[in-house]
């Protein structure tokens, strides 16, 4: 009796560390090692600078824009939910999302999905750079001139959203922690089902080309979750 008792316990304990780790839901926590976040930069444009530790990821922008972007795994693709922290230390100017040319921001987290189609952000020129193939897609953004909740088209692609989270009224110098159902915001955004194929990349950036400004901010505990509520 006390064999299976111990036993039980052992599995049990088992358990839990997969569910702490996201394992159990076939989820996980991306890690902040410069190796997991390819960097994707855009012809003619300066880079942003971006350091790895293990604390966090930070993103310095001086009048640059690129990304780091994480490719998803077979389970990670799966994912229904996304949670994240994030914090502006040096907020650049607050600008409006719509207007091509001028929609710089401090942060955005971007879901790249795969559409079964060969439609792409990058086009037919992005495979000559190595650019992966993105067809829709959402950009969660910081420092945005639109109130939070605010959904947008993108001006630069039309399979792609911005969803405001941090809008004028956003405190700089604090983290700030998100969550968000993949499920409803793609529903939301497109008015159609996630598809089968899923998420495929994960990207983080920052954005002060267009107005020749300077930002600095930080992402840290990025989480994916299978049931609408990822892990934290």
């Amino acid at each position: 009796m006390f064999r299976l008792l111990a036993l039980g316990l052992v599995a049990l304990s088992f358990i839990l560390i997969l569910a702490d780790r996201g394992i159990a839901a076939g989820v996980g926590r991306l890690d902040h090692a410069p190796e997991t976040w390819e960097e994707l930069t855009l012809p003619g444009k300066k880079a942003n600078e971006t350091r790895f530790s293990d604390a966090m990821i930070e993103i310095q922008s001086d009048r640059s824009v690129s990304f780091r972007y994480a490719t998803l795994n077979g389970q990670q693709q799966d994912a229904r939910s996304i949670a994240w922290d994030w914090r502006v230390d040096q907020q650049g100017p607050i600008t409006e999302q719509t207007r091509k040319g001028g929609d710089d921001r401090s942060l955005a987290l971007h879901l790249w999905f795969r559409d079964q189609d060969n439609a792409s952000l990058f086009g037919s020129i992005g495979s000559l750079f190595g650019y992966p193939r993105v067809g829709h897609l959402i950009t969660y953004v910081w420092g945005a001139k639109e109130a939070a909740g605010t959904i947008l088209p993108n001006p630069h692609y039309d399979k792609g959203v911005v969803i405001v989270l941090k809008g004028p009224d956003a405190e700089p110098g604090q983290w700030q922690r998100e969550k968000r159902s993949i499920d409803q915001d793609f529903l939301a955004s497109f008015g159609i089902p996630l598809p089968d194929s899923g998420l495929h990349h994960i990207a983080l950036s920052a954005d002060t080309d267009d107005t020749g400004s300077r930002s600095r901010g930080s992402f840290r505990s990025i989480r994916l979750g299978a049931e609408g509520q990822a892990t934290r």
